[in-house]
Formats: C-alpha cells, sequence, structure tokens
C-alpha cells in the first residue's frame, strides 16, 4: 500500500513539473535537458527542476 502511494506522489510531481516546464517560456535547450531527466530520474529529477527553476529563467 505504502508503495502504491509514493507511486502516485512520484508521478503526480513528476507530471505537474511536466506541465510546469511546458509552460514557462524557457530556451529550447533548455527543455531537452529537463525533461528526460523530470522523466527518467523518478523523485528526484521533479524535485531538482522545482529547487533550480529559479535559477535557470535568470539565464
Amino acid at each position: 500500500m505504502d508503495l502504491i502511494i509514493i507511486g502516485i506522489v512520484g508521478a503526480s510531481v513528476a507530471i505537474f513539473a511536466m506541465v510546469d516546464l511546458a509552460l514557462r517560456s524557457y530556451p529550447q535547450k533548455v527543455r531537452l535537458i529537463w525533461y528526460p531527466i523530470v522523466i527518467l530520474v523518478p523523485i528526484v529529477g521533479p524535485l531538482a527542476y522545482f529547487f533550480l527553476r529559479k535559477s535557470l529563467s535568470k539565464r
């Protein structure tokens, strides 16, 4: 049961990160780097994106 909840939370965070990444006006290079990270590195990838996204917008 705990693994199901962790999976649902992880998938939700990843989907939210991908939608946020799509809606922001980042250069194409930045998106091509972040999409695979968010998808392939389960919980850590989306969390890294959320913590680093403010520094991405300053570039």
